[in-house]
Formats: structure tokens, C-alpha cells, sequence
């Protein structure tokens, strides 16, 4: 569990390290024949940061104490009151 988690947390690192550094490129970089698309790329890739930062709040981890394992099906959002995941779901 903690391999697959420790991949979720750098893949998703290093997708928005990427789709930040792409927004910047495009924001400071002007070509005008290509503005419609660029406008299209910069929300795909603001879709990608924020799924992102879903994936690394989803992602499930495991606590080892002493010879048991506690598995937390819902990662970082386990942590969040009741009330709150009700009310963003």
C-alpha cells in the first residue's frame, strides 16, 4: 500500500509541477494565431492540477502498529469532520 501510495503522491506531484509550469510558459509566451487553443489547453490543464490534488487527497493509506495494519480507505479526507465530506459530495 505504501508503494502505490508513494506513486499516486509523485505521479500527482509531478502533474501539477508540469501543468503549473505549462500555464506559466503559456501566460508569459504570446502567439496569437494559436489563442483559442491555448485558452482550451490552459483549462484542460487547471482540470488536471485539481484532479490532482483529488487524487492525492483520495488516495488510500495504511498505518502500520506493531504486527497490525490499519488500512484508511479514504487517505486525507479521513482527517476531515463528517459534515464537511457531506457537504462537498
Amino acid at each position: 500500500m505504501a508503494i502505490y501510495a508513494t506513486y499516486v503522491f509523485v505521479g500527482c506531484i509531478l502533474s501539477i509541477v508540469l501543468n503549473l509550469f505549462f500555464l506559466l510558459v503559456t501566460h508569459l509566451r504570446r502567439v496569437e494565431g494559436f489563442q483559442e487553443v491555448l485558452v482550451f489547453m490552459r483549462n484542460i490543464s487547471i482540470g488536471y492540477i485539481l484532479m490532482a490534488f483529488c487524487l492525492m487527497g483520495i488516495v488510500p493509506q495504511a498505518i502500520t502498529n506493531g504486527s497490525s495494519i490499519i488500512r484508511i480507505s479514504y487517505g486525507k479526507l479521513e482527517y476531515f469532520d463528517a459534515n464537511f465530506l457531506v457537504s462537498i459530495f
